[in-house]
C-alpha cells in the first residue's frame, strides 16, 4: 500500500492552541541517549483494562511510516495511527483527547509544519497525559535534540536499531501492565458476582422456610426469621 493508505485517520480539522505551551517537566530526569535509558520510563496511566493500546507514530519519512509500525506494532497485534508532521499529530490529539487519548506516541523530531519539540510542548499544554517518546538523529548534546529532550517527552532515543528496540520494550510494559489490569479486573467482576449470588441464595432459603410456616427456624446468616425484614418475607420467589 502507499503511505496514503496506511494512514488509518480521517478526522476534521481542529483549531489549534495558541499562546504559552511551556510545559512543566517530570521531576525524573531525562534520557537523552538511546544508550542511556532508563528501564521504567513514564508510562501512560490512563491505559486501562479492556481497552486495546492506543498508539500515534509521527515522521515525515513516507518509508519509516510503513516499516517502523510494522517492525514495532503489527508483531504484537497493535494498529497505530500516524501523522507526517507535528501539526496532524497536533490535530490527531486534540480530536481523541477526551474519548479516547492515546497512550504512546513515538514522535520525530525534525519535521516540515511543526517540528517534534513544538508539537510535544502543545500536546502537553493541552492537557497529554500519555507517554512521549522523542525519536531523532540529532547528535547528543546539540542545542536541537537538548531542546526536545526538555520540551515534556518522556524519553529520547537515537534512530537507530537500539533506539527501536527500546520502543518495543516499552510497548511490550504497557502491554503487560494492561494484561495485569485485565486480570484484577475480571477477579473483582467474578468475587462480586459470587456475591451476589450467595445474597440471593440465602433469600431463597428464607422464603422456602417461611412458606413451610417454619417461623422459628433461622436463614443462613443466623438471624431468627421473625426478625428478617418484612419487604424480604413478602417477597415473591421460587
Amino acid at each position: 500500500p502507499t503511505a496514503q493508505q496506511a494512514r488509518r485517520w480521517s478526522r476534521p480539522r481542529t483549531n489549534l492552541p495558541s499562546g504559552n505551551t511551556s510545559h512543566q517537566p517530570s521531576s525524573a530526569p531525562q534520557q537523552s541517549s538511546a544508550t542511556s535509558r532508563s528501564s521504567n520510563p513514564a508510562i501512560s496511566e490512563d491505559c486501562g483494562p479492556g481497552v486495546a493500546l492506543r498508539c500515534l507514530y509521527v515522521d515525515d519519512d513516507r518509508f519509516l511510516q510503513l516499516t517502523f509500525p510494522s517492525r514495532v506494532f503489527v508483531p504484537l497485534g497493535i494498529e497505530c495511527d500516524r501523522a507526517e508532521n507535528g501539526y496532524e499529530a497536533l490535530e490527531l490529539v486534540m480530536a481523541q483527547q477526551q474519548d479516547t487519548p492515546y497512550d504512546l506516541i513515538v514522535l520525530d523530531n525534525q519535521m516540515p509544519k511543526m517540528d517534534g519539540t513544538t508539537a510535544a510542548a502543545k500536546m502537553r499544554a493541552i492537557g497529554f497525559r500519555g507517554t512521549i517518546i522523542g525519536m531523532t538523529g540529532d547528535p547528543e548534546g546539540c542545542d536541537e535534540r537538548t531542546t526536545f529532550e526538555a520540551s515534556g517527552i518522556d524519553e529520547c532515543l537515537d534512530k537507530d536499531s537500539a533506539g527501536i528496540e527500546r520502543v518495543i520494550e516499552v510497548v511490550k510494559k504497557m502491554l503487560e501492565r494492561q494484561e495485569e489490569g485485565n486480570r484484577i479486573q475480571a477477579s473483582a467482576m467474578k468475587s462480586e458476582h459470587a456475591s451476589t449470588v450467595g445474597l440471593r441464595a440465602s433469600e431463597k432459603v428464607v422464603r422456602a422456610r417461611v412458606s413451610g410456616a417454619d417461623l422459628t427456624a433461622e436463614c443462613t446468616c443466623g438471624t431468627p426469621v421473625s426478625d428478617i425484614d418484612a419487604t424480604v418475607l413478602r417477597e415473591d420467589g421460587p
